[in-house]
């Protein structure tokens, strides 16, 4: 919690502590007057605000007014306990709301701070602030991408999740698009400068899930109407109340029992937790509009992977196209040469290698081929493991029924000229 929350929690334990301890009589009054002003401040504060900016009398008003009307009344402790669950309710609802940007930004990610900038007197480590555009930036495995641009040298595979929402990592080479967020996953990139900071694919992103939070949804703006005409009927009618019965305990059990105040804390409370739950859960919503959005819905249409699926490639069926080596002997030779890829394309290889228990032997010589594939000596044999274009660049003849259907095709070469 930030320095902020603590406070709250230090005034609703003090509030109720000097309440609890005048119902006690072990304090004066006076005593308990100084706590209430104490607890009073951020309500008087936040229910000015909305009589001098949005020309409305909202429930810290009202509880201002029950608390006064509560202590003037002789009804001190029952004013401050009043008082005390309000400020309970409205921490609760600020906490959820931190911990929903939290969960949100957790869920995004981040842009790093500093950058590795390469030119003519060598690599330097430059502020996000001081880059411009044409300025190269070097990023290596394990980095994120500090800004968006095109790839000016290297290869690597960037898993874009934080931009696309494909976990997949896609393979960049030179002219290819980059985004800040992103994270480099094996290879390195220089990167000349497009955007950076605020301009940033990214940046939009968090510049629009924040204006969509303060975006009230439909049921949220009703409610405040609601309780903003609410509030000042019931004042009304609690003045009416007191000049008919001068009853003051009557009028602070009228001022609990007909506060509006849950009216307006429950909806956004209940909006906030259900954003930031999806959130832990992997999902981004944009605002309780759209949340109030999906009672309307009759279709749901859903990206695959990720969401629909596993999120974690696997083996669905080998072919061959020579029969000079068996499915076993490929597999192991495939898996062989994948065995020190970081890719979750290799890594499915290797898995479905293992469940079927076929050995696979050490590679004595490995090379990572960046954006294609890996190549590889295994036993005497030169295997080439990676997408379509590796393969065909290696003279293998690849049949158009390969690359559809649904999967991704991932291809092996050895010296019997064999795939999978």
């Amino acid at each position: 919690m930030t320095r902020e929350r603590w406070t709250e929690v230090a005034r609703i334990i003090f509030t109720g502590l000097m309440a609890f301890l005048y119902w006690q009589q072990l304090i004066p009054i006076q005593a308990l007057w100084g706590a209430v002003a104490i607890g009073l401040y951020p309500l008087v504060r936040t229910g000015a605000f909305d009589v001098v900016k949005e020309r409305k009398i909202g429930t810290e008003i009202f509880v201002t007014i029950a608390t006064v009307v509560a202590l003037i009344g002789g009804e001190t402790v029952a004013g401050a306990v009043l008082m005390v669950i309000i400020l309970i309710a409205e921490f609760i609802a600020d906490l959820n709301m931190d911990r929903a940007r939290a969960s949100i930004k957790d869920l995004i990610g981040s842009v790093p701070q500093v950058a590795l900038v390469r030119d003519a007197g060598g690599e330097r480590i430059v502020p996000i602030e001081n880059l411009r555009a044409g300025d190269v930036v070097l990023v290596r495995a394990g980095e994120k991408i500090p800004v968006d641009g095109t790839v000016v040298g290297g290869a690597a595979s960037v898993n874009e999740a934080s931009i696309t929402g494909e976990s997949i990592p896609k393979d960049k080479r030179d002219g290819a698009d980059v985004f800040a967020g992103t994270i480099v996953e094996s290879g390195a990139l220089d990167i000349e400068t497009e955007k950076v900071g605020a301009d940033t694919t990214f940046a939009r992103i968090i510049s629009l899930v924040e204006n969509a939070e303060a975006e009230q949804a439909p049921v949220q703006k009703l409610a405040d109407k609601v309780a903003s005409w609410l509030i000042p009927v019931v004042l009304i009618f609690l003045v009416a109340v007191y000049l008919y019965t001068h009853d003051v305990r009557m009028i602070v059990t009228l001022l609990i029992f007909t506060s509006p105040a849950e009216l307006g804390l429950a909806t956004p409370l209940v909006i906030i937790a259900a954003i930031a739950r999806a959130a832990r859960s992997g999902i981004l919503v944009k605002g309780g509009v759209y949340l109030e959005s999906l009672a309307k819905v009759d279709v749901l249409v859903f990206d695959k992977t990720g969401t629909l699926t596993a999120n974690k490639p696997e083996v669905v069926g080998v072919e061959m196209q020579d029969g000079t080596l068996s499915e076993a002997d490929l597999l192991s030779l495939a898996a062989a040469a994948d065995r020190r890829s970081a890719h979750p394309l290799a890594k499915a290889v290797v898995n479905y290698a293992a469940r079927m228990k076929i050995d696979v032997p050490e590679p004595d010589q490995y090379e990572q081929l960046q954006a294609r594939g890996v190549k590889a000596t295994v036993s005497g044999r030169i295997v080439l493991v990676g997408n379509a274009s590796l393969l065909r660049e290696a003279g293998v003849p690849l049949s158009d029924a390969i690359e559809k259907g649904g999967q991704t095709p991932f291809t092996s070469r050895s010296m019997g000229n064999s795939r999978a």
